[in-house]
């Protein structure tokens, strides 16, 4: 007969489907406990296989400690890092100007950045760049030329430190004189900063960068123009009254600090001053001179001897004293005034939530209830205001408003504080869990099969062939028809297992 072997997928498919059949004949054969465990054993270990697998959260860290750099560094070290591969999803440019680099490239994308060589510039390193330009063959033009150039960096160099302020760039313009005999003019300097975050520079820092370009010799506050990326003029060279207007606010932004740190205790307080020039007392009037009476002359002629005239000489008339000037006259240079006197207004804005707060939690106050605290609360902040504000230069009322806000039904629940030793848990430590539960879940099952005892087969009779009891066995079930039915779908199949049937001592039915 011709036999012909499976292919082998069909082949691997029946055996694996033999070995599922009889692992779930095992496993019905279990009682029911043992079914339970194994099953719990199965989803403790699909449960620790996919806790495993599951990707954790890249965390990310920023580039050099957080360093901020400028628009000009930051596209250099874009093109750095993406020559590098480093893809959208690596990093991240906020709006400080910080570099966030994934956590797993973060020694890869520090290397980088530091062979840019970019940066802010410290001093010191200026300052030894500035040592070693000389030379035999360096003309006296080209040094004035350096100097300058190293003095308008140490100026940007120490302007980018301020608050607010990324970066810095300064251009100092020092005209020369045409002739021996003309006054040369004034020299100025252009200030150019970037800011962080797009924001305006505040007065207090416009008024450091005039006192930090005033220490150069011919440079004076009011000969410094300022300017921001966005356009904004914060100073002009030559208007000073510009430069009064910034004195101004930064004096004003100096005040409200001083009467925010002196009211600190009210949540959301909102301090606002304003200085304005104190009105300039009234001239006293000014007497009218009286009319000047004219005195009579003598009259151009007179009556004399007969004699002949003598030849005499006229006495010099003294020419009359020029009439003191009722109004001075100005001078080409007018001499440098004194600071006029300001007075100061100042406006506080309390949130009505903190009056809230501090009546009833519980309840909705009444009318009544809040008055007595709003009288002491506003009685603290003028006496506040009184010591922020030097003598004289307070206008009276301090306007004290209440803002409305959200207003809180209840106190708010506070937050109990997390020790700073409280940590993420770690990977291992639900693995180990599972570990152990699945450890002890086989250690039961064992336990659980090892106590039950096996089942008496019953002995086989003698004397019968195993056909024989095969043939008793499916008696009843009609093995005549199966036996004409194997014969009508399959004749040679059927004369095979008949031959084999009586070579081994069966007999037919």
């Amino acid at each position: 007969m011709r036999t012909e072997n499976p292919p082998p997928l069909a082949s691997a498919w029946a055996r694996l489907r033999a070995q599922a059949a009889r692992f779930r004949r095992s496993i019905l054969t279990r009682r029911t406990a043992t079914r339970w465990l194994l099953a719990l054993g199965a989803l403790a270990l699909l449960g620790v296989l996919g806790y495993l697998a599951r990707p954790s959260p890249v965390s990310n860290a920023y580039l050099l400690a957080g360093m901020q750099f400028s628009q000009d560094d930051l596209i250099e070290i874009q093109r750095a890092l993406e020559a590098k591969h480093f893809d959208a999803r690596s990093y991240r440019v906020d709006d400080e100007g910080r570099i966030e680099v994934a956590a797993n490239r973060i020694d890869e994308a520090t290397d980088i950045v530091i062979k840019l060589n970019v940066g802010k510039p410290s001093l010191t390193h200026i300052k030894n760049q500035a040592r070693e330009f000389s030379g035999p063959f360096v003309g006296p033009w080209e040094r004035e030329q350096h100097e300058l150039e190293v003095r308008e960096q140490v100026l940007a160099a120490m302007i980018q430190k301020l608050d607010g302020i990324m970066s810095a760039d300064v251009t100092i313009h020092r005209p020369k004189g045409r002739g021996a005999g003309r006054q040369p003019a004034r020299a100025t300097a252009f200030v150019y900063v970037e800011t962080r975050g797009g924001r305006e520079l505040s007065p207090k820092a416009v008024e450091a960068i005039q006192n930090l370009m005033a220490r150069e010799h011919d440079l004076t506050h009011d000969a410094v123009t300022v300017c921001d990326d966005h356009g904004r003029r914060y100073l002009v060279a030559g208007d000073p009254m510009g430069v009064r207007s910034n004195l101004l606010r930064a004096r004003e932004e100096e005040l409200s600090e001083k009467i925010l740190e002196q009211i600190n205790w009210v949540k959301g307080v909102g301090v606002t001053v304003q200085l304005i020039p104190s009105p300039a007392p009234t001239p006293a009037p000014i007497p009218a001179h009286p009319a000047p009476v004219e005195e009579p002359r003598p009259p151009d002629w007179e009556v004399v001897p007969n004699h002949p005239l003598e030849l005499v000489e006229p006495t010099p008339t003294p020419a009359p004293e020029p009439a003191p000037a009722l109004h001075p006259v100005a001078s080409a240079a007018p001499p440098k005034q004194a600071d006029e006197p300001v007075i100061a207004r100042v406006w506080v804005k309390v949130p009505r939530s903190f009056y809230y707060l501090k009546a009833l939690p519980n309840r909705e106050p009444s009318p009544g209830d809040l008055q007595p605290i709003v009288t002491r609360t506003e009685t603290l902040i003028r006496t506040a205001v009184a010591h922020a504000i030097p003598p004289g230069q307070l206008s009276e009322p301090v306007v004290i408003d209440t803002i409305p806000d959200d207003v809180p039904v209840s106190r708010p629940l506070s937050a109990s504080d997390v020790p700073a030793s409280r940590r993420v848990i770690s990977w291992w430590v639900p693995a180990g869990v599972g570990g152990g539960l699945m450890a002890a879940l086989l250690f039961i099952g064992v336990r659980l099969r090892a106590s039950r005892r096996p089942t008496a087969r019953p002995a086989s009779a003698s004397g019968r062939s195993r056909f024989e009891g095969v043939g008793a066995s499916a008696a009843g079930q009609s093995a005549a028809e199966r036996v004409r039915e194997l014969i009508r779908l399959n004749p040679e199949a059927a004369a095979g297992v008949l031959h084999r049937w009586i070579g081994q001592g069966g007999h037919l039915p």
